[in-house]
């Protein structure tokens, strides 16, 4: 029994050991021609997912490991691919997580500095970016490595809303990361220059940068007694200038019409360069009791109140400086006295111009009356001479009655009709004395009416 049941159960053992090996190869054919087997593959489940992988172009060997470091297989299983050779893989490989990692890098950069006294738009390769201001700084990215940074300058804008200065900018070639763009009034080979301008005059005046240059150009006005005014960037030369014209007459800095010495001085960066526009002056010192208009040239400089002095800008050297008395105005608002005025020629920087009673070989006398009658009164000077005139009412009991500047002569009177009656001072229809006591200077005569003079 022994070796029956012995040779029994090799018999059994041989039948169960065929019936394997045939799962076996039923298993391994199964699986050689599934075409969604997540280990190995086929040739037929390898053509169901590319169909195009055995075309006749295809001449490379397919990519070994292509998912490992995809993200999206992350956790899966992938096959080993390898050329179709009819040898079924059975080698499974894990993908491994994604372990490359993209470092940020921030976005590349240049600085603009801006050193002139104007703003500057900035273009980073033709695309403007924005401003810089004056005497400010910004920074822009950079589109590319290396870049091109170009700034255009901004005019200046004068007190009148124009905008003044020559056309101004540049470009940076060939930029990198971290720059620092400085932009002056030097660009390339050119030199720019910035003028401003304090006018120490009491004349209005007109600029020109350059007169004579082909770059010539207007520059604005310069107000009388103003200070601190820009002009605008221009182009600057050996021989560039600044011209003002101010009452009729031109002042420079510089060489024009070859004549003068170059502008120097230029500020390095700003270009800034400051001319002090400090004119000849004469003093008038107005020695009577109304107010003078004063004209230097011709030209209107102001008045000068009585008993005053004012100083004015001569427009030339030598200068004529003229002066026009105001006449006296009564109560009653009539301006009284005869045309009065005078002109100083030949004057130079500093002269002391005196205006009196005396102008040239004419005397002129200024009466005050006292009226202590208790008539009212009416004042006629120089009564019976050509150049007779009204005077004006003096009230009476008042004093200190202005009567208005006339001229004096030998015989000249003062007369008075009060209550009908005529009474004068000096010579009247071969009557009388002459008016003494003239004030030198003023030429007031005071003259008291009691009644009777």
């Amino acid at each position: 029994m022994s070796s029956n049941d012995g040779i029994g159960c090799g018999k059994l053992l041989a039948v169960l050991g065929s019936i394997a090996a045939i799962l076996g190869l039923l298993i391994a054919i199964f699986n050689w021609l599934s075409p969604f087997t997540p280990v190995g593959s086929s040739p037929l489940a390898r053509l169901a997912q590319n169909p195009a992988v055995n075309q006749a172009t295809q001449t490379t060997p397919a990519e070994t490991n292509v998912a490992v470091n995809d993200s999206s297989q992350t956790g899966r299983t992938v096959a080993t691919r390898a050329a179709f050779s009819g040898i079924v893989p059975t080698v499974a490989v894990t993908a491994v997580p994604n372990t490359v990692v993209a470092t940020a890098h921030p976005p590349s950069k240049a600085t603009v500095e801006n050193q002139l006294r104007v703003s500057i738009n900035v273009y980073v390769n033709e695309v403007y970016q924005g401003q810089v201001a004056a005497q400010a700084t910004g920074t822009f990215s950079l589109s590319s490595i290396p870049a091109t940074v170009r700034f255009g300058v901004i005019k200046w804008k004068g007190a009148d809303g124009t905008l003044y200065g020559d056309d101004m900018g540049g470009t940076f070639s060939g930029v990198h990361d971290g720059a620092n763009l400085v932009v002056s009034n030097i660009i390339g080979d050119q030199f720019y220059f910035f003028p401003i301008m304090n006018n120490n005059s009491n004349l209005d005046c007109n600029a020109v940068v350059n007169e004579g240059h082909p770059t010539q150009q207007p520059a604005g006005g310069v107000n009388a007694n103003s200070q601190n005014v820009g002009l605008g960037y221009y182009k600057w030369f050996s021989d560039s200038n600044v011209t003002v014209y101010c009452g009729g007459q031109a002042w420079w800095w510089g060489i024009r019409q070859n004549s003068g010495t170059a502008i120097a001085n230029v500020a390095s960066g700003t270009g800034v360069v400051t001319l002090d526009l400090t004119m000849p002056k004469a003093t008038v010192e107005n020695q009577l009791l109304v107010s003078i208009n004063v004209y230097v040239n011709e030209v209107y400089q102001g008045q000068v109140a009585a008993q005053a002095t004012g100083t004015f800008s001569l427009s030339s050297i030598p200068a004529t400086v003229r002066f026009g008395v105001i006449k006296w105005k009564g109560a009653d608002g009539t301006l009284y006295g005869d045309d009065m005025g005078g002109t100083f020629s030949g004057v130079h920087d500093g002269a002391n111009l005196v205006v009196s009673n005396i102008i040239g070989d004419q005397f002129y006398f200024f009466p005050i009356m006292n009226n202590n009658s208790n008539l009212d009164c009416n004042a006629v000077v120089n009564e019976g001479h050509p150049t007779q005139q009204p005077a004006g009412g003096v009230n009476a009991n008042s004093q200190n009655v202005g009567l208005g500047y006339y001229k004096w002569f030998s015989d000249s009177n003062v007369t008075v009709y009060c209550g009908g009656q005529a009474w004068w001072w000096g010579i009247r229809q071969n009557s009388g004395t002459a008016i003494a006591n003239v004030a030198s200077g003023t030429g007031v005569v005071t003259l008291t009416f009691n009644g009777s003079p």
